[in-house]
């Protein structure tokens, strides 16, 4: 069986360029508990 978990949380940074995708990224990483995944939705080519 090889099931992907729903993320912990969800980052969306449609439209934002490097670095800030980045930034509130470790931002949002920093709030989340061990085991716990953020997914990032980005448009910037460089942060995805």
């Amino acid at each position: 069986m090889n099931e992907e978990a729903a993320p912990s949380a969800t980052l969306d940074v449609h439209g934002m360029l490097c670095p800030l995708p980045v930034l509130r990224a470790e931002k949002n990483l920093k709030l989340l508990k061990i085991g716990e995944t953020l997914l990032v939705l980005t448009t910037d080519p460089p942060c995805g």
